[in-house]
């Protein structure tokens, strides 16, 4: 984080560069602002960052870049999901399809995310390696294989398969 390689990294923001929000100040509403305002530091990258990776709402954008700019944190594109609200961002529970997008789209040599259930997550739809940061460890695609419908654990119903797509955001099935 502190060398100039990071210019090539997509990065998560919340549990990498700065502390998760407890569940308390995760109320999308004035709590929440607080948080985005004074959250603590953790990791501060002292280069410039490629991409920015955030399942934050765009709606907290204002706060999010004068919290990165408080800190001295440079980076060349702040990507953020774009959902009316979190209720809705949990729906669509798109977050580790809309990094791995980004993570793509960007030609980034490495993704560092936070979460590892996320991090797998990442990893098994992009193809490529993500750096766990809570864990400290790589984790490979091939390490987590993508469902097959040979295997009994994956498979399901025609119904539950239906009621998911019908779940998903217009703006991805129009894709």
């Amino acid at each position: 984080m502190r060398g100039p390689h990071v210019g090539a990294f997509c990065i998560d923001i919340d549990g990498v560069l700065c502390v998760d929000p407890a569940p308390a100040e995760n109320d999308d509403g004035r709590r929440y602002r607080r948080f985005l305002r004074g959250a603590r530091p953790l990791t501060l990258p002292t280069h410039e960052v490629g991409w920015l990776v955030t399942s934050r709402l765009e709606r907290y954008r204002a706060e999010t870049e004068d919290w990165l700019s408080r800190h001295g944190v440079r980076y060349r594109d702040l990507l953020m999901m774009d959902y009316p609200n979190q209720a809705a961002r949990q729906q669509a529970r798109a977050y580790d399809r809309f990094k791995a997008d980004a993570y793509l789209a960007t030609g980034a040599e490495l993704f560092v995310e936070s979460a590892p259930h996320t991090a797998e997550g990442i990893a098994r739809l992009s193809g490529r390696p993500v750096f766990c940061f809570e864990t400290r460890q790589l984790i490979q695609p091939h390490a987590h294989p993508r469902p097959t419908w040979t295997n009994p654990r994956h498979r399901i119903g025609a119904a539950r398969l239906l009621r998911g797509i019908a779940r998903l955001p217009r703006r991805i099935l129009s894709a």
